[in-house]
Order: structure tokens, then C-alpha cells, then sequence
């Protein structure tokens, strides 16, 4: 998150997404599809 790498830690799981979430919505090169166009 944030440019921050944990290295080592044993769960790394996503904390601001679904699990079935494609992509990265934070990097400014993700375009949202539209099927993802819901609330989180």
C-alpha cells in the first residue's frame, strides 16, 4: 500500500478489495471495467 513492501509477512491479503478483485484500482494506470463498478 502506498509504495510501503512488507517483506516476510506470512498474510499478505488484500485489505481495500474483494478477494476476486482483478487489478490494482490504486495505481493510476488501472482502468476500472464496468462490470466493476460497484461499491466496495
Amino acid at each position: 500500500l502506498m509504495g510501503v513492501r512488507f517483506e516476510g509477512h506470512h498474510n499478505l491479503v488484500r485489505i481495500l478489495c474483494a478477494e476476486d478483485w482483478e487489478g490494482h484500482p490504486l495505481q493510476k494506470d488501472y482502468e476500472m471495467p464496468s462490470d466493476q463498478h460497484r461499491l466496495l
